[in-house]
């Protein structure tokens, strides 16, 4: 059974996608039963994990000769969320526009500031737009560490707007000043440590 060996962007729907394959079959696969229990989220891989791929099975379809025949292939998505707000408001009833390499989808966010859509698995990078503020968003889809990581933690307060930097997964001095950032807001001890409470509401937070 071959192996594939996780680089930076990659996720399981990404490596589905390259590999001709569906998320769940790769996923479920007893073959990555150790990944599955060291990183729980198929969508947070951590660059130098092995992903076990089985081996694509082939059908083959008896028809009539001299007929016309109409064979269809599925294009594999998976669905995309992120929650938008603007100084801590939830961005509720905004247009938007998510453009990725050969389809762009609109949609309007719901109730909760969220943007949800189906994409494709091989989707690497886009761009979410809201017309109406002008706010512009780069994607890196697959870009996101496990939380147990510097560079995860970093991502994650990014996001949260806490931290401004380059993700370099250095937990130097600028993450540190998130970190007691972010410890304030959620009114926790001040360590500017990712310790075991901080990591856990940041995941709450982030959602992942």
């Amino acid at each position: 059974m071959p192996t594939h060996t996780v680089k930076a962007g990659d996720c399981i729907a990404s490596i589905a996608a390259k590999f001709e394959s569906t998320l769940d079959a790769l996923w479920d696969h007893p073959g990555n039963q150790e990944l599955r229990d060291r990183r729980e989220d198929p969508f947070v891989l951590q660059e130098g994990d092995e992903v076990h791929v089985p081996e694509v099975q082939g059908k083959q379809v008896s028809v009539e000769a001299g007929g016309r025949h109409v064979f269809v292939m599925h294009n594999l998505r998976c669905e995309f969320e992120v929650t938008l707000r603007r100084n801590g408001q939830l961005r509720a009833g905004e247009a938007w526009v998510l453009e990725l390499e050969g389809e762009t989808i609109e949609g309007t966010t719901r109730d909760d500031g969220t943007v949800r859509a189906s994409i494709p698995t091989a989707a690497r990078k886009g761009t979410l737009r809201l017309p109406e503020s002008n706010d512009k968003f780069p994607i890196a889809f697959g870009d996101l560490d496990p939380i147990d990581t510097p560079r995860g933690v970093q991502s994650r307060l990014r996001s949260l707007a806490y931290y401004r930097h380059r993700l370099d997964g250095d937990a130097g001095p600028w993450t540190a000043r998130a970190l007691r950032a972010f410890q304030i807001d959620e009114e926790l001890s001040i360590t500017g440590k990712a310790d075991e409470a901080t990591v856990e509401r940041l995941r709450t937070r982030y959602g992942r």
